[in-house]
């Protein structure tokens, strides 16, 4: 997110391992303040290797 000249990141849920053979299910919440005006924010799934191919099926923001 980034808001008054501030980039800042915020966990939405902690580190879980997956399976390959199937959907897993990840949920977090958070509640997001900022001073200033928005000007960006960005949603991002990451890997602890970086390579592996995977899917994101309803992600939703509230």
């Amino acid at each position: 997110m980034s808001a008054g000249g501030t980039t800042s990141q915020l966990r939405l849920t902690p580190a879980t391992p997956v399976s390959s053979g199937g959907w897993t299910r990840l949920t977090g919440t958070a509640t997001v303040s900022w001073s200033g005006t928005l000007t960006g924010a960005t949603f991002y799934v990451e890997t602890t290797a970086g390579t592996e191919c995977f899917s994101i099926d309803d992600a939703s923001f509230e």
